[in-house]
């Protein structure tokens, strides 16, 4: 009888969800009407008049609030995924699948590219259509979201900075703000219909989502920003579920956005804390570990994204009986913005020059377009060429070739750009007190390596690195690339390096963050809790 009522929910909460959608398109139609009459000069108070269609607008509190979702959008690739009840039952959120995309089921590529007919694209979609014309260099479109945060100064208003003509050719007044809500909007709602259509759940329900490590000021003052824009993008998200693929309007747009910042505070409620990178990615790999005894560690996180590379190193505490916390080192934050990005324009290079050895006096014309071709395959080329060792290639002028990885690894640029990889994290280690190696390791570091790029055997190889750091010999050892709980899930193996982040985020048993940062090991001076008996120091 159970089986049969809760069957009977689920039928009626599905027939509720597509009402909703129903309903979300309608309103897409009155406002693409009632922009076709303000362009008639018919309403100019049309923004005055726009109302936003979202279920969210009317609860008080999230329909599912057994789920955690957490959202980490990254530089290249952004993911979500989900938990139910606890740590044991995954959602599996197959955004790449959901939006068309065969060859990457678990992501969507961060890209937004408005049209010269004034529609604005996502993901995929935004890539291919506005190769050509950002190759010839007469438009631009938006690559790296991330970058908007990152390289921000604390206390900035992301919306104060229009987009270029360039980018953004229409009549919408469109800041990058803006544009970073879009996207967030685009890949919550990816999510969201993957927990209603596949998993029978609200799309309604609480979400975390994730951050870089940053200095304390520009921490607080990114986890609120990337709050409100979440908050808009549900409100975003409801207003053109579904209806991204045939791209939305810029005028439309700009009308839902002044909305929507006008009523983020109300979905408030939706959106939790943010979560460190490091930490969640640490927590991916402990789901349900249990300390057998006290110990302390000191792990260096190593996130390998598309455009960043970041460090930071956290001493961890494991207490039988007590679970695990974990507290950041002062001085160890640090990133490269050199990654995966970066062995793509070398390889793109690579193929190049074996292109012009073999083609001398090449049209520039052609040449451009060969690499414009190229640039739609780099990364597969890339994924496939570390994989298997070798990779063949055709490019747009029916050139054929091959690559050898054993060759490709000798590349000078390749060279220059490992030793700088391991000169930056080292140089991430040497902000941090010598006490920590001496007193607290013992110059032990443990290195997790996490990220899209985590699998490449330069970032790999910084889990071998033996250095001496000021008057301490440092050895590095690789933590497992995949936990042993992932085992169990052969459909994420492949890509856990780069879901890490999500599914540490959608963790129940996150590390617990110590409330102060500490300059230096001070053994048994007063540290709190973070005190540990002299018998198990470097133990």
């Amino acid at each position: 009888m159970n089986d049969k009522i809760d069957q009977i929910l689920l039928l009626l909460r599905n027939i509720d969800n597509r009402f909703d959608r129903i309903e979300g398109r309608l309103g897409h139609v009155e406002v693409t009407i009632a922009s076709l009459t303000e362009s008639k000069g018919h309403s100019p108070a049309l923004e005055e008049e726009f109302r936003l269609r979202s279920k969210a607008l009317v609860l008080d509190k999230p329909e599912d609030e057994d789920v955690i979702l957490c959202v980490d959008f990254g530089t290249a690739r952004s993911k979500a995924f989900g938990t139910k009840g606890g740590d044991q039952e995954l959602l599996d959120l197959a955004l790449g699948t959901r939006a068309g995309q065969a060859a990457n089921p678990h992501s969507l590529l961060s890209c937004v590219f408005i049209s010269d007919e004034g529609l604005i694209f996502f993901g995929e979609r935004a890539a291919a259509m506005s190769e050509h014309a950002v190759g010839r260099g007469s438009r631009e479109r938006f690559d790296s979201f991330k970058s908007m945060v990152t390289n921000a100064h604390p206390g900035s208003d992301l919306r104060a900075t229009r987009c270029s003509e360039l980018a953004n050719p229409t009549r919408a007044k469109l800041s990058e703000g803006d544009i970073l809500t879009l996207y967030l909007a685009y890949l919550t709602d990816m999510a969201a219909l993957e927990l209603v259509e596949r998993h029978g759940l609200s799309r309604y329900v609480p979400r975390r989502f994730t951050t870089p490590v940053f200095r304390p000021e520009h921490q607080l003052w990114a986890s609120n920003t990337l709050r409100r824009h979440y908050c808009e993008a549900i409100l975003i998200a409801d207003q053109f579920s579904s209806a991204w693929n045939e791209g939305i309007d810029a005028m439309e747009a700009e009308r839902a956005l002044r909305a929507a910042s006008a009523q983020h505070a109300r979905v408030a409620f939706l959106v939790r804390e943010a979560v460190e990178e490091p930490r969640a990615a640490f927590a991916s790999r402990f789901r349900d570990y249990e300390p057998k005894s006290t110990r302390r560690h000191l792990i260096s996180i190593v996130d390998a994204g598309a455009g960043t590379t970041d460090f930071a190193t956290f001493v961890v505490l494991e207490e039988k009986d007590r679970g695990m916390q974990m507290f950041l080192v002062d001085g160890s934050v640090h990133a490269l913005r050199k990654a995966g990005n970066e062995v793509d324009r070398i390889l793109q290079e690579y193929i190049l020059r074996q292109v012009k050895r073999n083609h001398e006096g090449l049209d520039a014309g052609v040449l451009a377009r060969i690499r414009a071709d190229l640039s739609l395959q780099q990364r597969r080329i890339k994924e496939d060429l570390f994989s298997t060792g070798k990779r063949d290639y055709l490019l747009a002028d029916d050139t054929a070739g091959t690559i050898h990885l054993d060759e490709y690894l000798r590349d000078e640029a390749l060279e220059k750009f490992s030793e700088e990889l391991r000169t930056e994290f080292q140089r991430a280690l040497s902000g941090m007190d010598d006490s920590w190696f001496k007193e607290c390791a013992l110059g032990q570091v443990v290195v997790v390596i996490t990220g899209g790029s985590g699998r490449l055997p330069m970032v790999r190889g910084l889990g071998t690195l033996k250095f001496r750091l000021r008057s301490t010999e440092i050895t590095c050892s690789s933590g497992p690339a995949v936990p042993a709980w992932v085992q169990d899930i052969p459909e994420l193996i492949n890509e856990f390096p780069q879901l890490a982040v999500a599914l540490g985020g959608a963790s129940r048993e996150l590390p617990a963050m110590a409330d102060r940062i500490f300059t230096s090991f001070a053994g048994l001076a007063d540290q709190g809790k973070w005190v540990i008996p002299v018998a198990y120091k470097g133990q």
